[in-house]
């Protein structure tokens, strides 16, 4: 199927499913896949990133919208200094002042969905090489990964819901699963190609 609208992609789940009265149905229901799906790793979404920069004292951070996973760390000290990757327990063991160290950060982890350093030196630009979910589509004519490579999953899968949640139509509903799992696994194979590892966790 060649690349689709955000519109297209609304009139694909329609045609497939024959109903020409659920189109705030179908424009939630792909939405709702969509934010379902932004958790999952997607090879499409690898970003430098340089919007944190660290204030004396503060140990956590939150992280840019639409995150996935942190693959690295530099910090700015001149020039661009890589961090280490360490575990959380390791960090706070070193850690272990009322008042943090205020020196150049050289350490980090993830922890509860923030990016935690340390020492916790004030003013240093840090870069994250990292990966983001793809945005969702807003208007009818925008084009975005997901009316475009993961066209095929976000049709089977808003086709999927809406057979059970709405029109109770068992028979199609696994139909569309069964497309959906074949897509999930596509995908997935096709991300830890080209991001050397990286697990999909869909739902299977």
């Amino acid at each position: 199927m060649s690349d689709l609208t955000y519109f297209d992609l609304q009139g694909q789940v329609a045609t497939r499913l024959v109903r020409t009265d659920l189109d705030v149905e179908i424009r939630q229901a792909i939405q709702e896949r969509i934010l379902h799906y932004s958790k999952e790793f997607f090879y499409s979404a690898e970003e430098v990133n340089t919007s944190i920069t660290t204030v004396g004292g503060q140990r956590y951070y939150p992280l840019p919208i639409r995150w996935a996973d942190v693959r690295s760390v530099q910090v700015l000290s001149g020039v661009w200094v890589p961090m280490t990757r360490r575990p959380h327990l390791e960090i706070n063991s070193s850690d272990n002042l009322a008042n943090a160290l205020q020196t150049l950060p050289s350490v980090w982890c993830l922890h509860g969905g923030q990016l935690r350093l340390w020492p916790c030196g004030p003013n240093y630009l840090l870069q994250l090489n990292m990966f983001t979910s793809p945005a969702a589509p807003v208007d009818n004519a925008d084009v975005t990964f997901w009316s475009t490579d993961a066209q095929t999953l976000i049709i089977a899968s808003t086709c999927e819901e809406i057979c059970r949640q709405l029109i109770n139509d068992p028979v199609r509903e696994e139909k569309f699963k069964l497309v959906r799992q074949d897509e999930e696994r596509s995908l997935g194979s096709k991300t830890i190609r080209e991001m050397g590892g990286l697990r999909f966790t869909g739902r299977l």
